[in-house]
């Protein structure tokens, strides 16, 4: 085949050497730089494949790219996420104008790859496996020279590359500023997804101890029994290991201390970091345990519930099951009911939902319908005009609704809405339209609407409390938080509720014995209950780092003497819980048919501590050792 010279060939030895070696790759591929490749048809059927095999890929992208877009504001800038072939997953953002085409060629579905088009920002990261900037001219395709592309690759926790994330403009932006804020945002992706690791236990460590709780830290992931994980490209360059090595590894093999040695001292770490040092001879300082600091805070349109911000503490097996299809639902504009105890987590789980979904761009407000007082709802929900009542802004105001337009729309405790205003929000749900207090015209709304309540609402329909028709308008896919005495994943729940707690204080454990107390208690208060105690708890253990039975409430350590004047002696509570640690211990084991390492993880406890204690209280492993 005759491969046809570039128009622009004299450019070709200014070009960066890694754009030259695309445009290298591009010719080779057989395409014309005069070729118009950019808007190709797609189908609705191809998006939608695209869709559904890049959900996870893009479940991870979305918070951080919804966050990143806000932060560039008005520079014009959209952007995407690809699959590791360079095919678009997700979009964030518009272009700034008709004339600029971005919106034409940012599609879910269009392929940016190499052998596509030629040289292109994610085409070029995908093929080089580092951050590329293809500016203008640089572009293969001469109808591509108007665009700016900045791109970065992102890997999984195993090294594999699972696709890129791009930000595209037809302004002469700054692309350091872009590049910049997508590393950063590839760094929290890839966070996102080592903190999905199963029984992990994270190590976190950088050359300068300064750099830990940063995004630029490296990420380590093993098993109770030292076996390695995962780790992200921070962590991979610092151990000087190739792409893809790690799958077969064990911490011993990276490390010149024993794993059971740098687990205690880790442990025990309540000042600082420790030093480890790497077998390749590199001093690294480490902490354990994964960093929520270490994530680029995201700028949201309305603050985050207090209890468990984390969205990746929805863990529990049934909770993730029901989330995955609330999800789906969510994402097709089916209503989504949230319900539950108080303080199980339903804003957390709406958020989620916005976070992780096509409007994460959007606002996202959250409204308590039982915390309005009855003479204010209507204007808060609705908005009003100038002179609608006396006291008003000048120029009236929006409501909540209309402050959620291209967004999320949170009711909280639903159950509490008044009947009267039922009706009204039953109109603005058919009709996707609202009409301010006071006159005016209608204002069009797109908005998501996903409720939650701790209530019983067909019963509340029976009594005549709740508008049968709204019911059914509002609970198109119910999903239920378990309470918190019923979740299987308690121990990890706890650890990072503690965690987001307690960031000011450096407690970084909780002792078997309590572990087990916490277990046992019901937790009428659910996560929100859990965190306060954690909270007072870290108070009394900040010398020791470690929480014990002595340092929780009296309620929860089944009548145990709660610390409180200095020198006071809590001994019931610790003889309580050393009397009946064996029995807890036991109980796990039976409960996990023998396994030492998810016995460990189920009481908080490391393995080499477990083996210790059932020698010291003669317990044998269920069917031997």
């Amino acid at each position: 085949m005759l491969h046809q010279e570039h128009p622009r060939a004299d450019l070709r030895q200014r070009l960066p050497d890694t754009v030259r070696a695309s445009w290298d790759r591009s010719r080779r591929y057989g395409i014309s730089p005069s070729d118009a490749l950019l808007l190709n048809e797609v189908t609705l059927a191809h998006q939608k494949r695209v869709r559904e095999r890049n959900q996870r890929l893009a479940g991870y992208a979305a918070p951080e790219l919804a966050a990143l877009h806000r932060a560039l504001g008005g520079a014009g800038w959209m952007l995407a996420c690809l699959d590791e072939e360079g095919t678009i997953a997700a979009t964030y953002g518009k272009a700034p104008s008709p004339a600029a085409r971005l919106d034409m060629v940012l599609r879910t579905g269009v392929s940016l790859s190499e052998l596509t088009i030629g040289t292109n920002g994610p085409g070029c990261a995908i093929a080089e496996r580092k951050p590329v900037v293809v500016s203008g001219c640089e572009h293969y395709l001469q109808e591509a020279k108007d665009f700016i592309c900045v791109a970065v690759p992102v890997f999984d926790p195993s090294g594999e590359l699972v696709g890129a994330i791009d930000a595209s403009s037809t302004n002469r932006s700054d692309g350091g500023i872009a590049l910049g804020g997508l590393t950063l945002a590839a760094h929290a992706i890839e966070k996102r997804m080592m903190a999905d690791l199963r029984d992990a236990i994270f190590i976190r460590m950088h050359a300068r101890p300064d750099m830990l709780g940063t995004p630029l830290e490296a990420l380590l992931a093993v098993s109770p029994d030292g076996c390695l994980l995962g780790l992200n490209q921070a962590a991979r360059h610092m151990l000087a290991l190739p792409a893809g090595a790690g799958g077969d590894l064990a911490f011993a093999t990276l490390f010149d201390t024993p794993f059971h040695l740098a687990m205690d001292r880790l442990g025990g770490a309540c000042n600082g970091p420790v030093q480890l040092q790497s077998a390749g001879g590199l001093l690294l300082h480490a902490r354990i345990g994964m960093d929520a600091a270490a994530t680029p805070p995201a700028p949201r349109a309305g603050a985050r519930p207090a209890a468990v911000q984390d969205t990746n503490d929805m863990k529990d097996t049934r909770v993730e099951q029901q989330l995955h299809y609330g999800r789906r639902a969510y994402a097709r504009n089916i209503p989504v009911l949230l319900t539950g105890e108080t303080g199980t987590g339903k804003e957390v789980a709406a958020r989620l939902l916005h976070d992780t979904g096509p409007r994460a761009g959007g606002p996202f407000i959250a409204v308590n319908c039982s915390a309005i007082p009855a003479s204010l709802i209507e204007s808060e929900f609705f908005g009003y005009v100038e002179g609608a009542f006396t006291g008003g802004r000048s120029g009236g105001a929006p409501g909540k609704m209309e402050q959620a337009h291209g967004g999320t729309l949170f009711l909280d405790e639903i159950g509490d809405m008044p009947v009267e205003l039922q009706g009204r929000l039953l109109r603005v749900l058919q009709e996707r339209s609202i009409t301010r207090l006071g006159g005016g015209k209608p204002v069009a709304i797109d908005i998501a609407v996903v409720c939650a309540t701790h209530r019983d609402l067909p019963r509340l329909v029976a009594d005549g409390a709740f508008r049968e028709d709204l019911l059914y308008r509002i609970n198109g896919f119910q999903v239920r938080l378990p309470a918190l005495r019923e979740r299987d994943d308690f121990a990890a729940l706890a650890q990072r509720v503690l965690r987001d707690a307690c960031a000011a204080i450096d407690v970084l454990r909780i002792s078997g014995p309590a572990m087990a107390a916490l277990q046992a208690y019901a937790w009428p208060g659910n996560i929100r209950q859990l965190q306060h105690v954690l909270r007072v708890a870290a108070l009394y253990a900040e010398e020791t780092g470690r929480i014990e039975p002595a340092h929780l409430p009296p309620e929860v350590t089944a009548g145990g003497q709660c610390p409180g004047a200095p020198g006071g002696e809590p001994v019931a509570a610790l003889t309580h819980f050393k009397q009946n640690e064996s029995a807890f211990i036991r109980g796990a084991l039976h409960d996990t048919g023998g396994n030492i390492s998810a016995t460990a993880q189920r009481i908080g406890i490391s393995r080499h501590t477990l083996y210790r204690k059932m020698r010291q209280y003669g317990i044998a492993r269920p069917g031997g050792e």
